[in-house]
């Protein structure tokens, strides 16, 4: 989806995507989180989380180009985040890099 038809309900899709993801249904949590849209002025807070698990899911799947882009984006969304946060990009790029 390049365009979320839901523009409300960013907190529900979000957790839809994180039930989906913790039950193992992988690609229908993929669908939910791609539902942030880059360009959408609705749920920004939420587009860099779900590149995140984006990126989470396609390393599962065992995707690792598309999980090279997700980590691209939450780098470049979260380049002034704390230290924590900056630690996790490094950690799970660096894995992707790896792999």
């Amino acid at each position: 989806m390049s365009y979320s038809p839901f523009p409300g309900l960013r907190h529900e899709r979000f957790l839809r995507g994180e039930a989906l993801l913790r039950v193992g249904q992988l690609e229908a949590a993929d669908l939910w989180f791609s539902s942030f849209a880059e360009h959408s002025p609705y749920g920004r807070l939420y587009i860099a989380p779900a590149h995140l698990r984006r990126a989470q899911i396609a390393e599962r799947l065992g995707r690792p180009a598309q999980a090279a882009e997700h980590w691209k984006r939450v780098a470049a969304l979260w380049k002034d985040a704390d230290p924590e946060f900056k630690a996790l990009i490094v950690r799970g790029s660096a894995e992707v890099v790896a792999r």
